[in-house]
């Protein structure tokens, strides 16, 4: 299924299109804050999508994959892209590997 991903928070500036094969439709944006609590320029997509299919988005666009070679057949579980909501620019590639915890190592 392909998905163009569009964002508009503000106004039409603000908006991220992406087109490429997501897995499923589940996907959401966050925004940052600066340390005084100003919005930055910087918003978050995040979304899930396989190994191939992203690091052949991350080709595409010049971008190096986040996740290194060794770690590529651990789950990774969601995948992130900052990007500059003025420019559109894809500022960071984020691959977040999700392990398996005893409830007792975290409560």
């Amino acid at each position: 299924m392909s998905i163009t991903l569009n964002l508009n928070l503000k106004s039409k500036k603000s908006f991220l299109s992406l087109s490429f094969i997501l897995t499923n439709e589940a996907f959401f944006f966050t925004k940052i804050f600066n340390e005084d609590g100003t919005e930055a320029d910087e918003y978050d997509v995040f979304f899930t999508t396989t190994k191939d299919i992203m690091k052949e988005f991350c080709k595409e666009k010049n971008l190096d994959f986040p996740v290194p070679e060794s770690r590529e057949d651990d789950f990774i579980w969601i995948y992130g892209l900052v990007y500059d909501k003025n420019t559109l620019e894809i500022k960071q590639v984020k691959g977040y590997v999700r392990y398996p915890t005893d409830e007792g190592e975290w409560i």
